[in-house]
């Protein structure tokens, strides 16, 4: 009886490993998943503070999901800096303070935001290519830092809207109280500029603006061009050798 509930255990510890093992597997995979989720729904949500707590998590995720890829240790304190520092920021501008201060800490909650991006977006590409075996993690591993270009560019063209509100025909006003709708035409723009379909329906006017849709659009295209298409073709190639020395033996 002893030993049969030592072996219960001894599988129960096993299964918990091996779950936390896939988990940690495919990292990327559900961070690819729920910033899709985010991009589709969140704009859609009525409860401010729900959306709030939404976008603080995904930030969060997309933090511990890029520290995971970071080999050096001495750099993640900046990391965590600029999230810290982002969400004293985004915490002040929530507050009841003057227009004037809510429009400040909005941009400097949004440039805070934009570096801790960067720096992610950093750490995933390093990943990437130092990556001996590309596995379907490291291919979603690409799909998330193209998704986070995005979401970069979005913060850009948002600093660019909070100096100019005329920047890009958005038929909406920029205002502190309904900033979140504001920011949702914000990231469809940057969608469809960065997939280069062209709606037409929002058009960069200030040249600030232009250069900035024509670096993502580059952008965008030569990362799926060179960068997908290189990991693709890398695993498929590893799944054909697979199979070759499977044959063999």
């Amino acid at each position: 009886m002893h030993l049969r509930m030592e072996r219960e255990s001894l599988e129960g510890t096993g299964m918990l490993a091996n779950f936390w093992r896939l988990i940690k597997n495919l990292k990327f995979l559900q961070l690819a998943l729920y910033i899709i989720f985010a991009f589709f729904f969140l704009p859609s949500f009525g409860d401010r503070w729900l959306l709030e707590l939404a976008s603080g998590f995904l930030l969060l995720n997309v933090l511990l999901v890029s520290l995971s890829t970071v080999g050096a240790v001495r750099w993640r304190w900046l990391f965590w800096l600029l999230f810290a520092a982002a969400a004293v920021c985004h915490g002040i501008y929530l507050t009841q303070i003057g227009p004037g201060g809510r429009l400040l800490f909005i941009r400097l909650t949004i440039i805070c935001n934009m570096l801790l991006l960067l720096l992610c977006i950093g750490g995933i590409l390093s990943y990437i290519f130092q990556t001996i075996k590309v596995t379907l993690d490291t291919l979603f591993a690409a799909v998330v830092a193209y998704l986070i270009i995005a979401c970069t560019f979005t913060h850009a063209y948002l600093l660019l809207c909070t100096f100019n509100p005329q920047s890009l025909s958005i038929p909406l006003p920029l205002r502190m109280d309904s900033f979140n709708i504001f920011e949702s035409n914000i990231i469809y723009y940057s969608l469809i500029v960065i997939t280069t379909v062209g709606m037409g329906d929002i058009l960069p006017l200030t040249p600030m603006a232009r250069i900035l849709t024509v670096v993502e659009a580059v952008v965008g295209q030569f990362f799926v061009a060179i960068l997908m298409a290189w990991l693709v073709g890398r695993f498929i190639a590893q799944a054909i050798s697979a199979e070759k020395l499977e044959s063999q033996d």
